[in-house]
Formats: structure tokens, C-alpha cells, sequence
């Protein structure tokens, strides 16, 4: 998934984790989003993870890992892409 955020701004981003979970849930969560973007900060709930990213440099699209860890035991990963633009 390819989303876009302007330069200047702070946005958050949720990840629904919902269809890969069925009946389990979040215990912790972690995001990888390399150098030039700066995680602000990364929350969850049950179901979902957030992450406010600032930065970036306009016309670069920036993979963002996400990471969770389930109350089951299981380890499961998606993969955003924010693409930097000047508006």
C-alpha cells in the first residue's frame, strides 16, 4: 500500500491487522522506518497499529515495516509505503 504525506506535515498512519489475527491480539508492536523519516511515536489496539511519522524529503517514497507480536505467539509483518510530496 502506497499512501502520501506532505513534507511539512505529522501524520498517523493505523495498520488493521484484523483479517490476519482472527481471535488473537496485539501484545507489541514495532515499526522500522529507516533514516530519513523520524517516528514520532507508535501505539496500538487490539487490532490495529499507529505510527505518527514526521519528515522525509519531498519526491521519495520510504518503506515503513510494521512489526507485531501476538498473545498466540506469532511474529506477523506488513510493509507501508509513504511517498514524501510538496504541496
Amino acid at each position: 500500500m502506497i499512501v502520501e504525506k506532505d513534507i511539512d506535515e505529522s501524520k498517523v498512519y493505523t495498520l488493521d491487522w484484523s483479517n490476519e489475527l482472527g481471535n488473537d491480539t496485539i501484545e507489541e508492536t514495532d515499526f522500522d522506518v529507516g533514516s530519513e523519516l523520524k517516528l514520532m511515536n507508535q501505539w496500538h489496539s487490539n487490532t490495529e497499529t499507529n505510527v505518527l511519522l514526521e519528515g522525509g524529503a519531498a519526491g521519495n517514497i520510504y518503506p515503513v515495516a510494521a512489526q507485531v507480536s501476538t498473545v498466540a505467539g506469532r511474529v506477523l509483518e506488513k510493509v507501508l509505503f509513504v511517498q514524501v510530496i510538496k504541496k
